[in-house]
């Protein structure tokens, strides 16, 4: 079977259009839910920022800034120093203790990438927040990667989801469309037997009740009557032949009779007359055997009435004495 038919069987045309369908749905909800989790997860990071900051300045003396900047000395060299960025500048704008040396606008959000003075920091964004504490400016800012990362973990399971849906859909539609191309295959090789004269085959549909079974079982009807047209044409010129051959042998015999009468001078008149005779004689019969025939294959034409008494009274007297002879009575039912 050509891999080409299948491809472009409906069944898969509409399996293909669906995939696509939900493959627009599925970027879609991605775009969607990736705006959704960023929002959701840089609110986290503004919460978190806040926290920072209202941890430090409700420990903060100003009395003593030194052990303002010991705090953020100690944090920044702990495990949270690559991940979260401090920075504390004295009222002269230099910078009192941290590790970056960024100075947002006071009482504002940034974002912005950096590079912490920290071992092996590398550059990614950060939110950043910054808030007047006294004479000082304290800048907190944390790490946006986990958004990044959690963003492109969603999107992975998107694309891995949409991966198998496609995948599973597709072959699916191929399966379908295989199936569906296999009866079609079937439908065209049994016309092709049709075509070539064999009216007996049929397509026997497998009960799957689909569209292609419905029309196998309106071909399968069709073929039944072609089959009893084809069969009942057979038997009609088999009866002609063989209602015709007699009649045929004497008009034949009459007409050798009258040729050989005329060859000797004879008058042949009678001789033709009676090959006229015979010729009404096939003609009436000929009409006979085709208007059976069109009975036979449901042409039933014209229908008139018929006094059954009269015809059944007619074969009595016809057949009645041949039946007497045989020692058999033929007697009418109908009075």
């Amino acid at each position: 079977m050509d891999r080409a038919d299948v491809l472009s069987g409906a069944a898969f045309k509409a399996v293909r259009l669906s995939t696509l369908i939900v493959v627009v749905i599925l970027i879609t909800g991605a775009t969607v839910s990736s705006a959704l989790l960023n929002r959701a997860l840089l609110s986290e990071a503004e919460e978190r920022v806040r926290e920072l900051s209202h941890g430090l300045i409700e420990e903060d003396t100003s009395e003593d800034p030194e052990e303002f900047v010991d705090q953020i000395s100690a944090i920044v060299g702990g495990a949270g120093g690559a991940t979260l960025a401090y920075a504390l500048f004295g009222s002269d704008g230099a910078r009192m203790a941290g590790n970056t040396d960024t100075r947002p606008e006071t009482d504002s959000w940034v974002t912005q990438n950096l590079i912490l003075e920290v071992p092996g920091a590398a550059e990614q964004d950060y939110l950043l927040h910054t808030t007047q504490v006294g004479d000082m400016v304290l800048v907190v800012g944390r790490s946006l990667r986990f958004i990044q990362v959690a963003r492109y973990e969603m999107i992975r399971g998107f694309a891995i989801a949409g991966f198998a849906m496609v995948l599973i859909m597709l072959s699916i539609g191929y399966f379908l469309s295989r199936r569906s191309q296999e009866k079609l295959v079937l439908i065209e090789d049994v016309l092709e037997r049709v075509a070539n004269g064999d009216t007996s085959v049929r397509l026997n549909a497998t009960g799957t009740r689909d569209q292609i079974d419905r029309i196998s079982h309106k071909i399968d009807m069709q073929l039944e009557r072609l089959d009893a047209l084809m069969q009942g044409t057979r038997r009609t010129a088999a009866s002609v032949a063989h209602d015709l051959r007699k009649p045929l042998a004497r008009l034949t015999l009459g007409l050798e009779r009258a040729l050989s009468k005329a060859d000797a001078g004879a008058d042949v008149r009678e001789e033709i007359e009676d090959a006229l005779s015979g010729t009404a004689s096939l003609t009436s019969i000929i009409a006979t055997i085709l208007r059976i025939a069109r009975i036979e294959g449901g042409q039933t034409g014209e229908v008139t009435s018929v006094d059954v008494r009269s015809v059944l009274d007619e074969i009595v007297d016809t057949f009645g004495p041949v039946a007497e002879d045989n020692g058999q009575l033929l007697l009418s039912l109908i009075h």
